[in-house]
């Protein structure tokens, strides 16, 4: 079986740099996020140069951002529009 990246030791986390919540909580904090709070700060990142994800394929179709987060959050927080 593969070993994959992890185990050449040069992805160490030292403990400071460790997140001391959860990953299910952080996905749950950002689905509770309002579009428009997201919508803010991807634009302040971008005024401050740095990446921001604008969209993605999807079946083979350019979809914008904020159409792909609608539909993850409505299916985790089980709204139907």
């Amino acid at each position: 079986m593969a070993k994959g990246k992890r185990s050449k030791g040069t992805n160490y986390t030292s403990k400071g740099e460790r997140s001391n919540v959860g990953k299910w909580v952080k996905k749950a904090m950002r689905r509770e996020k309002s579009i428009l709070e997201t919508m803010i700060d991807k634009e302040n990142a971008k005024k401050q140069s740095k990446n921001t994800k604008d969209g993605g394929l999807h079946k083979n179709k350019w979809v914008p951002w904020y159409e792909g987060v609608a539909e993850y959050r409505r299916k985790f927080n089980g709204k139907n529009d």
